[in-house]
């Protein structure tokens, strides 16, 4: 079986809908459908190893079809739509010491506690998008605008970038600008470090007076000219 950050990258997003709602998988795409029932039974085989005593109350599948449902439902609803999310959460999981499943809002809030690596949100880098869209223009560059830090500098260039050859929604942005952020979430977790801002360096101001060598040649020229040269 793929590894659960891989099962859930690939989750087909109709489906995981479908799911929420309490309907059967789309037939027509069957791999794609397994796939997404195999998302939910890779994460509470997860949380079945961090929580001994979780599932001892399901005897039924249809009470565990219920339970995803009810999970399906809460990741939906609040946003968890990333694997970045859901390993922050199972992070968090994991340190609990209390043996019981916790409940779907609990792990959603869980996934936010712990996804927040870069100590920014969605709303933080959609704040700061239409900001810097519409204060742009008072500064020469973008790099000279007061970014309140690198990474929202390259999290925003890319979304106007995706945003103009896109023309993206705005729910279209927000998906977009958690996708961005979680990728940069990614790079941090890894060790890899955020560029700055590559501001241009401005042109020297030219000099009023003569250069050494104009001044030699002048008085070169003077020389020259009284006869001593």
């Amino acid at each position: 079986m793929e590894r659960l950050s891989e099962q859930l990258m690939n989750c087909d997003r109709d489906n995981f809908r479908r799911i929420a709602q309490g309907m059967p998988e789309a037939p027509a795409e069957r791999p794609q459908a397994e796939q997404t029932a195999e998302i939910f039974n890779a994460l509470f085989s997860a949380l079945r190893a961090a929580f001994p005593a979780a599932m001892a109350g399901f005897r039924e599948q249809s009470d565990f079809n219920e339970l995803r449902r009810q999970w399906a439902m809460a990741f939906q609803e609040n946003g968890i739509t990333t694997m970045a999310q859901v390993s922050a959460g199972m992070r968090i999981a994991r340190r609990q010491e209390k043996p019981f499943l916790p409940s779907p809002g609990q792990f959603v809030a869980w996934c936010k506690e712990g996804h927040n690596l870069l100590g920014f949100s969605v709303d933080d880098v959609m704040t700061e998008y239409w900001k810097w869209r519409r204060l742009v223009f008072r500064f020469p560059t973008s790099e000279q605008y007061p970014w309140p830090a690198p990474v929202l500098y390259h999290i925003c260039i890319e979304l106007r970038r995706q945003s103009t050859d896109r023309q993206m929604t705005e729910k279209e942005m927000r998906q977009a600008a958690s996708s961005t952020l979680a990728g940069w979430e990614r790079r941090v977790a890894e060790g890899k470090p955020i560029p700055p801002v590559r501001r241009a360096l401005s042109a020297p101001a030219k000099d009023s007076g003569p250069t050494p060598a104009e001044m030699l040649k002048a008085q070169y020229t003077q020389r020259k000219a009284a006869g001593l040269v």
